[in-house]
């Protein structure tokens, strides 16, 4: 799994992207990797456009 952006605050991914301590794709990345990882639990989306 890519690092657990998803953890973060709004704030803290926005400060992070723009101090350029990670890049935007990264953070989307860990967030779509953790959609499909807990959706089949949850069911919470219908679709996902990659």
């Amino acid at each position: 799994m890519t690092e657990e952006f998803w953890r973060l605050s709004a704030v803290d991914v926005a400060e992070g992207i723009r101090a350029r301590q990670f890049l935007a794709e990264d953070v989307m990345l860990s967030v779509t990797e953790r959609i499909h990882t807990r959706n089949c639990d949850l069911n919470a989306i219908i679709g996902l456009i990659r």
